[in-house]
Parts: structure tokens; sequence; C-alpha cells
């Protein structure tokens, strides 16, 4: 043997330190470090292993490592064993496992392939951490969170379980119904509602645990609350569903809209104030005039609010003065201007003043009488049948369209003039344009506000001056109705989306001569 080379025996030695060292460590490991062969029976158990899993030494070698499992993670154990033969390594892998006594627990699980020393896997090392510390811990600050977020919420919640039972209240629950916790918690959620509410409630969720058809789950509705000293109230209620424990639990979240309501209904009041009292314009036309269809967005889908829009015409020597006006604003903030240029409207026409004078005496009341921005957008004809002539001022309105049932192509007048009341008396431009008709081809003039080309389908699609100016030419070339042109209009309109005021005036010229 040459000087300084171990032999066998020292090499023994070194191995079987090295072995001493491994087993000390797996003794004293807080860790299970199971063993288990290709068929999946334990093959190694340690201490920590025996201390995990009650199980000793001798009751656990050559047991399936199943005894481990439950049965509900029975098929992780194929998985991990296809995976070990692939030669891979699974690192901390979080599962349940099951001690002696059938009590399940948390588990982070490590597995590594065994190879022989040719190489070959022959079976699996698996490192076992209990995690239940950790995972109360986590449940504990989720506990927390959970806590803190249901205490400081600005609106109402409740928790209730699947019998309807109130399970917890908070603060803001507590301020709105006037109820402590404790004279709530137990009792039906019903308590807080007035009939019929109650009883729908308690229906709809009994329906969804019976389908599972989420009617109101995670749906936001309106319904009603009753506090403490029997008032009701409106109330926007939006219910969750959370599984604890296996056990369903509905999150109630109540929001007080008492104010919105209020608010609503004084918009409302106003609107029909509003309309109400341009309804004395309207009445002030006595009849409908031969040759003018006025149409004002009646039947229109949706809620209707007065958005500024008016149509008046009167008589005055076999001439017919039409005013189309689109006032700024919604509600009486629009109303407010209409109402005096309506009147003197009605006094210059059926005085026979001339179209460019009526406009500048709006003008000059609206600049002087009317706050800075309040300005009225305004068509204003003169119709002269027996000339077969129509006066035009237009200013800040759509261009009239004038089609013959001769020509595919409109004739479009109007919108070089801002609206009335933007420009001072001593700068307004009263100019007039002048269109005159032939007796030959039937004529119509359309005149149209801006809410019949700015509304929106369901798709937010605008209906657009392309499509206006189609119904009219259909309207003249085909003889269409009137109503033709309406119905057209509202199919396409979203009824969410109906929100500013439509108008329109069509004058058949001849007939106005009748």
């Amino acid at each position: 043997m040459e000087n300084g080379a171990p032999n066998s025996g020292q090499a023994n030695a070194a191995r079987q330190n090295i072995e001493n060292w491994y087993r000390a460590v797996i003794e004293s490991s807080d860790d299970a470090i199971i063993g288990k062969d290709l068929n999946g029976m334990v093959a190694s158990w340690n201490p920590a292993a025996e201390r995990m899993f009650s199980y000793t030494e001798q009751e656990i070698l050559g047991q399936p490592i199943t005894k481990l499992i439950p049965k509900h993670r029975l098929s992780e154990e194929k998985m991990i064993l296809a995976r070990i033969l692939q030669g891979d390594q699974i690192q901390h892998y979080e599962t349940t496992r099951l001690r002696k006594n059938a009590d399940e627990f948390p588990a982070s699980i490590s597995v590594s392939p065994i190879r022989c020393p040719q190489g070959n896997i022959i079976g699996a090392a698996k490192i076992i951490r209990d995690i239940s510390e950790r995972k109360a811990a986590d449940l504990l600050s989720k506990d927390n969170r959970f806590r803190a977020l249901f205490e400081t919420i600005v609106d109402g919640a409740v928790l209730i379980n699947a019998k309807g039972l109130i399970q917890a209240f908070n603060p803001a629950a507590v301020t709105l119904f006037g109820y402590m916790p404790i004279e709530v918690m137990g009792k039906n959620i019903g308590m807080l509602m007035p009939a019929p509410h109650a009883e729908q409630h308690d229906a709809h969720i009994n329906n969804y645990l019976r389908t599972g058809v989420k009617k109101v789950i995670g749906i936001g509705r309106e319904a009603a609350g009753k506090r403490k000293d029997g008032s009701i109230f409106p109330v926007e209620l939006t219910i969750s569903e959370m599984e604890v424990d296996g056990e369903h639990i509905f999150t109630g979240i109540i929001r007080d809209i008492t104010q919105r309501k209020q608010a609503e209904a004084a918009y409302d009041f106003e609107q029909k104030l509003a309309s109400d009292l341009l309804q004395r314009l309207w009445k002030a036309e006595k009849t409908d005039k031969s040759g003018l269809t006025i149409w004002r967005g009646e039947n229109l889908p949706g809620k209707r609010y007065f958005s500024g829009d008016l149509l008046l015409h009167a008589s005055c020597y076999g001439h017919t003065y039409v005013l189309h006006a689109d006032s700024m604003g919604h509600g009486l903030v629009a109303a407010l201007p209409l109402l005096p240029l309506g009147d003197l409207f009605y006094a210059l026409a059926r005085s026979g003043h001339m179209v460019g004078a009526i406009a500048a005496n709006l003008n000059r009341m609206l600049f002087e009488r009317m706050p800075r921005g309040r300005f009225v957008s305004a068509t204003i004809l003169r119709i002269n049948p027996n000339h077969r002539s129509i006066e035009i001022w237009n200013g800040g309105m759509p261009p009239i369209a004038l089609f013959t049932a001769e020509s595919a192509n409109a004739t479009q007048v109007g919108g070089e003039h801002p609206a009335l009341g933007v420009v001072p008396p001593d700068d307004f431009n009263a100019n007039t344009r002048e269109w005159q008709w032939d007796a030959q081809y039937p004529q119509r003039l359309f005149s149209y506000s801006d809410g019949l080309t700015d509304a929106q389908n369901a798709d937010g699609e605008i209906f657009g001056q392309r499509r206006v100016l189609e119904l009219f030419k259909n309207q003249v070339k085909n003889r269409d109705k009137s109503a033709d042109i309406y119905k057209a209009f509202i199919d396409f309109v979203d009824a969410d989306k109906a929100r500013d005021d439509v108008s329109l005036l069509i004058v058949d010229c001849e007939l106005l001569r009748s």
C-alpha cells in the first residue's frame, strides 16, 4: 500500500461516520421524515413522525402510507407518486394529513425521489411539517382584518346564517336601525324589514339554497328598512355569500337612500312643474295648424325629463310663424328663459313682425333679463303660403332640411348665427334667409333639435344626422306617415340613454295653402 492512501477499513469508517451523521439529523429533526417504497409502504419513520402522527415505528413500518392521508386527499398520493417516478421533486405542498386518532391537521409536504447506487428510483422521502399553528395565526390575522373592516365600514353590515338568523351587527347598522347588537343577535333578519320585504327576503334565500339560482345574491336592489322605533326608510341592499366551516353565511350591506329618494322626488317635482308651466304656452296655440306636424317626443321610452325643447306656432295675416327653441339645461333651469321667450314670440308674431325683428327682440330680452350663460338655440320661421316662401333665422339649432319629391338630396339652411342671448343687442345679426318652393312638386321642411341626432341605442351608437336625413327623405319620396318617422326613432333609442328632449317640426308647404 502506498504511503498516505486510505485503506478499506478507513473508507468504511468514513462512510459509517457519514451515515451516523445523517441518522442523527433525521432523528433530531422537528419535521416528520418518512421513507416509502414504490408500492406506497412505509419504509422508515423518525421520532418526529411518531410525535406528529402518534404511530410508533413498530406500528407503521410496512403499512400503507395512505393510513396518514384523509380519504378526500387520496388522489393526491397518486399524483405525487407519478411525479416522483418522473424524477420530480415537490416542495412545500400544503395539504392535510391524518393522525392516529383520526384528527385531520394542515401540513406542508416536500417529497424527493430515493435512488439506488445505480441511479434507479426505488422510493420516496417525505418531509412533513405540521403547520397548524401557522394556519391558526393566519386565520386569526384574517379574522382580525375582517373584523376591522366589518366594524369600520360606513354602510350597515349584517351577517346572517342560512336560517336568516343574525350573527353579527356592525356599528353602522346600530346607527341605522337603532338596535344594539345584543338585541338582534340570533333573531331573524325580518325584524329589520317591514312586510312584505321580510317574507320576500326569506323566500329568496330559501329558493337560492334549494335551487342554486341567484335571484338576489350579488345583486344590489332597493328595499325598505324598519328601525327600532317602527319608522320605515328606503334602503339599497346588496347580499353576498361566503362559506365558513361548511356553513352558508350571507352578508347584507345596507345603505340608507332617504336623501337620494328625496332628491329624486324634488327633481321629479321640478320636472313636472317645468312641463306644467310650458303647457300654458302650448295651450295658447289653441288648435293644430293644417300643414304643420309637431312631435315633442311623445311615446319615447324611459323616464322623460324636460330638457329645454320648445315648439310654438302662431298666425297673422295669413302667415304662419314658428318658434323652435332648445334652452340650455334641464327642468326649471331650462324652462326659466322659455316662459318669457314664448310670451314675447306670440306677441311679436301676432303683430305681424318680420322674422329678423322677432329674433332681435328675443335676443335683447334674453341678454338683458337672464343671467349670463342662459342662452337659447332657436329657429324662427315665417311661412307665406300665398308667395310660397319661407323666411328663416337659425341660431345654434341644427340646419333646417328642405326636400322635394323629385330630389334625393336635402337642401340644408341655417346654422350661421349663434344662439339667442349670446351676443349683445348692438352686435346682433338679424339677417334672415328666404326659401321658395315650386308648386309643381311636393315640398317638405324639417326642423329638429339635436336630441334627435344625439340619441343613443343600447350599444352607445348615436342616431346621427345621416339616419335623420334618410328618414326625412323617405317621408317625402314614399309618402310615409309622420308616425313612421317617430317609430323608427323610438325603436332605435335605448330607454336607459334617452335623456335629452326630442322635438321635430314637419311643414307640408302646399297643405298650408289650403
